[in-house]
């Protein structure tokens, strides 16, 4: 039998030594990028996709990593209707912890709890219609709660106030105002969470990443990616850093965690990806 040559074994040695850096390793990258695949297959069925992640949630090891599944979690409860549920998920995401990924999952849940309170700011303004057949001038009259009643919010979580206003109707000018606009200054329109959520999930900015910049022990990790487009350009990132409407939040040994603000983009890592699809 032909023995393997010094240099065949060397080269063996870096193969397996890559592979144990990444998904062959097991562990929740693995975990999270095959939630990852499932929750785009299954997004026309919502109870599979809430199942998935809620049996891939008690597997993570990483509660850095299970921020990820709570916002896709989150997500499918709202698209089933599980309202409530979905408002818990998101509100388990707050922390105070100061990495990149944290921040970017702390902040997620803000944008989603402003949805919700502006959800029961409207539940509050409901009663008001009836009885004069118009809607109050300002927010004011909401801030006196009955007694043992939650109090109204009266600001977004970012402590903005809502920006609340009366318009009319544009099927019937001249009924007065008989409807309102309000939304967090932060995120305008996208305050409604229906609107977000008749987007598709995969609605985001398309990157494609295609290297690890070399960096100083210590220093933010940084990827370049590919901005696809009549005229390509690159761009580069810094793990916590953001352009084109996404933030990089996680730079991993197999993954890369990216955020809109609202929900998350996984891709593989460059340098792991060609040898994995």
């Amino acid at each position: 039998m032909q023995l393997l040559s010094k240099q065949t074994i060397c080269w063996i040695f870096i193969l397996v030594s890559f592979c144990a850096r990444g998904f062959a390793a097991g562990g929740d990258e693995k975990i999270l990028w095959e939630l990852w695949k499932q929750h785009g297959a299954s997004s026309t069925n919502e109870k599979v996709a809430v199942a998935a992640c809620m049996q891939q949630q008690q597997a993570l090891q990483s509660a850095l990593l299970r921020l990820v599944c709570s916002g896709l979690l989150g997500w499918h409860q709202l698209k089933l209707g599980e309202l409530e549920a979905g408002e818990k998920t998101f509100a388990s995401m707050r922390t105070p912890a100061a990495d990149p990924l944290s921040i970017a999952g702390d902040e997620m849940a803000k944008r989603w709890q402003t949805r919700f309170d502006r959800q029961k700011v409207c539940a509050a303004l409901q009663p008001h219609y009836p009885k004069l057949f118009e809607y109050p001038q300002t927010l004011d009259k909401l801030k006196a709660a009955p007694a043992g009643a939650e109090p109204v919010p009266a600001a977004d979580r970012w402590g903005d106030p809502w920006r609340y206003r009366l318009t009319e109707l544009k099927q019937f000018q001249g009924l007065g105002k008989q409807k309102y606009l309000l939304e967090s200054a932060r995120l305008g329109p996208g305050t409604d969470v229906k609107v977000i959520l008749a987007q598709p999930y995969g609605a985001m900015p398309l990157l494609e990443p295609q290297r690890e910049l070399a960096g100083s022990p210590g220093a933010p990790r940084s990827i370049v990616f590919r901005v696809p487009g009549e005229k390509p350009s690159t761009l580069t990132l810094a793990e916590g850093t953001g352009a084109q409407g996404l933030t990089l939040a996680y730079v991993g040994e197999a993954l890369l965690i990216l955020s809109d603000g609202d929900r998350w983009q996984l891709m593989l890592h460059p340098r792991f990806a060609r040898k994995t699809e």
